[in-house]
């Protein structure tokens, strides 16, 4: 049986449409829309309920009536063509909606924000106790091996880079700007600093 949201005033459109049709099924919902039918909440939340549901909708228009906001972006179907919509709604013409922001919807990304927000919060606040109450801090050992490492491998490099005479002091210019950007200051600043001891 063909699946067909309409407005109670539009029942004989809609049974003259299932007899007229040359399909016995369809894949999609035909959304029969009339002035009627437009200005009907009850017949907003059928569409509201099948957008939720996923289903695909083929619009068809009374003369002079336009799509609702809600689904506005699909392609309404020509009332004179029963062929075409019939193959638009057996056939995959009828493809599925952008998502719709309907109500259900938003209130559920409602109460996924807020979920994310209370966990964020708690941890917030768990971080807060640990280090304020608890007295919770970065491993020192650790950080200090690392930094330790980090600056012996760096003084190795300056070391090298160094003048060691007059010839190499000459040079120094060259040398300094030869040097990776990150050592270049330090290098300088330590060739400096032993110039003028």
């Amino acid at each position: 049986m063909i699946d067909i949201i309409h407005h109670p005033a539009d029942s004989g459109w809609a049974r003259q449409l299932r007899q007229e049709l040359p399909i016995a099924d369809s894949g999609a919902t035909l959304v029969l829309l009339s002035a009627e039918a437009v200005d009907d909440g009850q017949l907003l939340s059928q569409l509201e309920l099948a957008l939720d549901e996923g289903r695909r909708l083929v619009p068809l228009l009374a003369e002079g009536v336009r799509l609702p906001t809600l689904i506005e972006h699909l392609e309404p179907a020509a009332p004179d063509d029963l062929d075409e919509l019939a193959r638009r709604l057996v056939g995959q013409e009828a493809s599925r909606p952008l998502r719709v922001h309907t109500r259900s919807l938003r209130a559920s990304n409602r109460r996924a924000a807020l979920v994310v927000l209370l966990l964020a919060g708690g941890m917030f606040l768990a971080a807060l106790y640990g280090v304020g109450v608890l007295g919770m801090q970065y491993p020192h050992d650790d950080y200090d091996e690392v930094h330790e490492r980090v600056v012996a491998t760096r003084d190795a490099f300056i070391e090298q880079a160094l003048p060691q005479g007059t010839a190499e002091a000459a040079d120094f210019a060259v040398t300094a700007e030869a040097a990776a950007t990150a050592l270049r200051p330090l290098l300088i600043g330590t060739a400096t600093a032993r110039a003028s001891n």
